[in-house]
């Protein structure tokens, strides 16, 4: 007997792995060709939208609205997905053996699919990561108390292409010594400045700056600490930056490596939308979800 008089039960978990890989490939499978097309076309088409809704808050200044209307719009993608694979197990289940397979059922044809839909997805979500929108994980305490250990933000990777750098910033910046690792400090130099460090006090041209966002756990003045207590004075560069962590006693910045240049300024965090204990090892799960900070979250980064 051949695939097209014998009869055929659909798999369930097969029908639920299709539309998690290719939403509405679950329903081609179960044999509902079209309604498998429109559940994808439907969305392919939200897609567009949260890309056009991203694109266009990159270029706003940030604000609690937009960060929450972006939660309700990645809420409303998972949900549509994942009622798309429930529907497709539930169909598979309900459907009666049937007698033959549809022309379309064949496994070359799935594979090739998902094979197609798995590389632009990826193609898509990586540019969009690399010039729209890149989330970045705190795996240190050095900008402590603004970003902490464990904390997940998103940056907007747009910002710097069209604008400079201010002073005050926070930004996400290639290491000067290996421009494949990303460091995240905040600026505190502008292209022109004579800045020097006395006392841990931060001097810019002159006068002495207010910093109410920085940490400082050794009250102690280091005499002979030239990197830490002391430094300079130096004139920054034309083009280039000098940054600073937060959290001044335990960071490695450009006391210790120098400016950094224009080009290598490539992000602007936004806001914080996960944070846990970093300290805690991954393996400690119950530990890890103890520590979670929901009032960190939707924190906006400044």
């Amino acid at each position: 007997m051949d695939d097209h008089n014998k009869l055929i039960k659909r798999k369930w978990w097969i029908a639920g792995l299709f539309s998690y890989l290719v939403p509405g490939l679950g329903q081609v499978y179960n044999g509902q060709a079209t309604k498998g097309l429109f559940f994808n076309f439907l969305i392919t088409l939200w897609g567009g939208v949260v890309f056009s809704f991203i694109f266009h808050m990159m270029k706003q200044p940030i604000s609690r609205i937009n960060i929450a209307l972006l939660f309700i719009i990645l809420l409303v993608s998972v949900s549509a997905h994942l009622c798309i694979i429930v529907e497709a197990i539930k169909t598979s289940r309900k459907r009666p053996m049937e007698n033959g397979l549809k022309p379309y059922n064949k496994w070359i044809i799935y594979l090739f699919v998902i094979i197609i839909s798995l590389a632009v997805d990826y193609s898509v979500s990586n540019a969009v990561r690399e010039n729209i929108i890149k989330p970045f994980r705190i795996p240190t305490g050095s900008m402590e108390p603004t970003l902490l250990n464990g904390d997940f933000l998103l940056s907007n990777q747009l910002y710097y292409r069209t604008t400079n750098p201010a002073r005050g910033e926070v930004v996400i910046m290639k290491y000067p010594e290996d421009e494949r690792i990303n460091y995240i400090k905040r600026i505190v130099g502008m292209p022109g400045d004579t800045l020097e460090i006395r006392d841990k006090v931060l001097i810019i041209n002159g006068r002495p700056v207010a910093e109410p966002y920085i940490k400082i756990i050794d009250p102690n003045v280091q005499q002979r600490s030239l990197d830490r207590d002391y430094y300079g004075p130096v004139i920054v560069p034309s083009d280039e930056y000098f940054v600073l962590g937060d959290y001044r006693d335990n960071s490695l910045d450009s006391r210790d490596w120098g400016t950094v240049k224009r080009h290598q300024i490539i992000g602007k965090p936004i806001f914080i939308y996960w944070s846990w204990n970093g300290n805690i090892p991954a393996w400690n799960v119950f530990g890890k979800l103890a520590s979670i900070r929901i009032g960190r979250m939707g924190h906006i980064i400044q």
